[in-house]
């Protein structure tokens, strides 16, 4: 299946000098795991809500320390017609939870081992 079937679109994002507070905002607002973080309008990283738990096991104080002090840089990226099964194998092989979907090299959205994950499940619990 492509990622186009399943990714979720209107990604949401914060910019690399925000603070770590304004992230966790955004990711409870946007009901998410990961953030994509923009400089100047271009995708620069990720910040996921692992990235915010280092923060405080680091002592940084979240109204001050920078989302960019705390991201995932030059992140990997799923293709809009990328196949699920390569998306899944690059995000296990990484460790990582969350990828930014691009759609011509523009990023459209994320998506999560979870939206990935429920491929297996059809249901109630899968999408």
């Amino acid at each position: 299946m492509n990622i186009k079937d399943l990714y979720r679109t209107g990604l949401a994002t914060v910019e690399a000098g925000e603070s770590l507070a304004e992230a966790a905002d955004k990711l409870a607002a946007n009901e998410v795991g990961a953030l994509a973080v923009l400089i100047d309008g271009r995708l620069a990283g990720v910040i996921s809500e692992r990235d915010l738990v280092m923060s405080m096991v680091d002592g940084a104080d979240p109204a001050r320390a920078q989302v960019a002090d705390y991201m995932t840089p030059e992140p990997l990226t799923a293709d809009y017609g990328e196949d699920s099964d390569e998306v899944i194998n690059r995000m296990l092989e990484a460790g990582i939870r969350h990828m930014p979907v691009t759609h011509d090299g523009v990023p459209t959205g994320m998506i999560s081992l979870r939206d990935l994950i429920a491929l297996a499940r059809p249901g109630p619990a899968g999408r």
